[in-house]
């Protein structure tokens, strides 16, 4: 395997609790913060010398790299502080110019304490070349595809008919 190229490694300040999934704050203050997260991202992307849009000369697979520093010793929900983290992908992977959907390995390791504010520490890596045949979308081996349409076929069930049989 081919060593994996590091695109941007950044280090980022602990989400704040009103992006939390379980956050009770509104839907404007969630939308404030995300907001203000894109705007940290940026301004630590200068800070730290990237170049705005790298040049797009070909699509590569990515693999992100999150590090979770913890603010304290709490228990937290894995899943609730990747989503919390939207805003900062956001503004990272806006201003290197590149796609979160290219995104095929995600690696997420609760490194470690970091007090008293906690950090999130992100790496992404280039992987290998999209070709043009993987870079569409698939379903995954062994599943059907229902027909129906031009293409032919049975197509969907219609639901709340009862089938005439």
């Amino acid at each position: 395997m081919a060593a994996r190229v590091v695109v941007c490694e950044l280090a980022l300040p602990w989400p704040v609790a009103t992006v939390s999934a379980n956050a009770r704050d509104g839907w404007k203050a969630k939308m404030g913060a995300v907001a203000r997260q894109r705007q940290i991202a940026d301004g630590l992307m200068l800070e730290a010398g990237y170049a705005w849009a790298l040049p797009a000369e070909e699509r590569w697979w990515l693999e992100l790299q999150v590090g979770l520093w913890m603010p304290d010793e709490r228990r937290r929900d894995l899943d609730n502080i990747v989503g919390s983290l939207k805003g900062y992908l956001d503004g990272v992977f806006g201003w290197l110019g590149l796609d979160d959907a290219d995104v095929r390995r995600l690696v997420v390791e609760r490194a470690g304490l970091a007090r008293p504010a906690g950090k999130v520490v992100l790496r992404i890596r280039r992987m290998r070349r999209a070709s043009k045949r993987t870079a569409k979308a698939r379903a995954p081996r062994g599943t059907k595809r229902l027909g129906g349409g031009a293409r032919g076929g049975a197509g969907r069930p219609r639901l709340g008919k009862e089938a005439s049989g």
